[in-house]
């Protein structure tokens, strides 16, 4: 494989349809839970449920498409290492959130009884059966998933800050180098 400077388009598009869906689902989840109108509450929540189940989806392909093509070439003068090291890490953490948080929103969903069927077509199993007398579970599922989605919100803005911060500050375009061409000043 060969290293080239962009992320092909197929990662390109399953990152900013992603970047552009996690707002959303966060949303819908946090107005969910405030809401005090109980039939309100229940459509944000199937609503929280069917894009959770589509970003995972997308996810899985977004971590397929990764691991199948070759990342770009390091960028040139390299950040210190720390920085690389940083950057891995918070990489890692924002893929391993958007597999866990959907996972945890399926087993708090199942729990409950909720409907799982996806836009009225097909219906997820339930790949488990609570128990009846121990919510334990289910609330470490809650914890996982309410905490869970406020560490991907502060990841995510990490990630986004650092990529402003290469692209304005260091100016080494990496916005427009790696991901995004329109912006690019080169």
């Amino acid at each position: 494989m060969t290293r080239t400077e962009r992320y092909p388009a197929s990662v390109r598009a399953l990152h900013w349809t992603v970047a552009a869906l996690l707002p959303l689902q966060w949303a819908l989840g946090f107005v969910a839970e405030r809401s005090d109108r109980h039939a309100l509450a229940e459509a944000l929540f199937d609503a929280h449920f069917q894009l959770g189940v589509l970003l995972f989806a997308l996810a899985l392909l977004r971590i397929a498409a990764r691991l199948s093509t070759p990342a770009p070439a390091p960028l040139r003068p390299a950040p210190p290492r720390w920085q690389a090291y940083l950057a891995h890490g918070v990489h890692l953490s924002l893929y391993a959130l958007l597999l866990a948080l959907p996972a945890s929103g399926y087993v708090i969903w199942v729990w409950t009884g909720a409907d799982r069927s996806l836009l009225g077509l097909v219906e997820l199993p339930a790949l488990f059966t609570p128990p009846r007398d121990d919510e334990g579970g289910r609330a470490l599922a809650w914890y996982l998933h309410v905490y869970g989605a406020w560490l991907l919100l502060a990841l995510a803005a990490m990630h986004a800050g650092a990529a402003l911060w290469h692209q304005w500050v260091r100016r080494d375009d990496l916005i427009g180098r790696r991901m995004l061409r329109a912006v690019s000043r080169r």
